[in-house]
């Protein structure tokens, strides 16, 4: 039986000191000093404005709101990443585009994003799929408002920069299973803090529909701890990627664009055979629900392959590598 675990959260004592602290103090709710010195430490981390928000999704849908996205406007989006990515611009009243993604990196296929181009195309929502950076000079140099998913991509950098920090917004996600975590929550990057504030409360305060965006003091005081860990996350992820891919015969591995460094947040691969390895399979195809197939104006095949034959393999940090190392070798047999 493996010891492997897929995506656990590495929590430590210095994280559950953070959040006694938070408890302690009574500042578990929007009210405290919690949020706000995340979102300093975000900032000089990332090197870019920050606004803590209660998950990934609702980052994306702060940032179509704060861009004037809304009904007549449409968003091209990759097939091949999580639904919260159309969730939060079906929330705005847009319309969004599917397209396909490239085989080798499995990033939004900027070819493709020309073909359905139109007057009413006005934002691209790119998505560094499981931690790869997509090209971001192609996809700036279409025009159109860039609003980056980077949910997955928390210290994935393209061409010296953090992914998040180079389209117009950019947004991450500090899901329980994510490269850092607060359980539950996200973050906004954008040029604008005072403006994201403002619409925050505007649907708070009821002048503008909307939801509770807000984190939380008691989710931030986690992250506080999980921040101080990144660097180590990502040199842990990459530890893990390299012992999949020097131990695992027959497959072929997700690749990165050039000028890019991927923290590697699943070690994402395809197979012809099936693999017997603590995994999950890769995101099933927006094109293919039933729901959200009614936009994608041609069927995205190379997102289905990936998906039919795509593996994320076992990439918590708190696996051991020889267990790593024992189940990819187990996996060759």
């Amino acid at each position: 039986m493996s010891n492997l675990v897929l995506d656990a959260p590495n929590i430590t004592m210095a994280d559950l000191e953070g959040v006694k602290r938070a408890l302690a103090s009574g500042h578990i709710s929007t009210f405290g000093p919690y949020v706000e010195e995340f979102e300093e430490r975000l900032e000089r981390y990332l090197g870019a404005p920050v606004v803590c928000m209660s998950s990934g999704t609702a980052a994306l849908e702060m940032a179509l709101r704060s861009a004037c996205i809304g009904p007549g406007d449409k968003v091209i989006v990759p097939s091949l990443t999580f639904v919260g990515t159309v969730n939060a611009i079906h929330n705005v009243g847009a319309t969004p585009v599917i397209v396909d993604v490239f085989p080798d990196t499995w990033c939004i296929n900027v070819r493709k994003v020309k073909e359905v181009i139109d007057k009413d195309t006005t934002c691209i929502m790119p998505v560094h799929i499981y931690g790869n950076p997509c090209n971001m000079d192609e996809i700036k140099d279409l025009g159109l408002i860039v609003i980056e998913d980077a949910a997955e991509a928390m210290g994935s950098i393209y061409a010296g920069k953090f992914c998040g920090t180079i389209g117009d917004y950019g947004t991450i996600s500090f899901n329980g299973n994510k490269i850092m975590t607060t359980g539950g929550g996200g973050a906004l990057v954008c040029k604008d803090k005072d403006r994201i504030k403002d619409l925050i409360n505007q649907c708070k305060s009821g002048i503008e529909p909307g939801y509770n965006y807000r984190m939380i003091n008691l989710v931030a005081s986690l992250g506080l701890a999980q921040l101080e860990r990144i660097p180590q996350f990502i040199v842990k992820k990459w530890e893990i990627f390299r012992t999949w891919r020097e131990n695992l015969e027959g497959v072929n591995w997700q690749k990165e664009n050039g000028y890019s460094d991927s923290n590697r947040w699943f070690s994402a691969c395809t197979s012809d055979r099936e693999l017997p390895l603590v995994s999950r399979k890769v995101f099933y195809p927006l094109h293919l629900m039933p729901y959200w197939k009614q936009f994608a104006p041609k069927r995205c095949e190379v997102s289905e392959r990936i998906y039919e034959k795509g593996y994320c393999l076992a990439s918590s940090t708190v696996n051991d590598i020889k267990d790593i190392e024992r189940e990819a070798k187990n996996g060759n047999t």
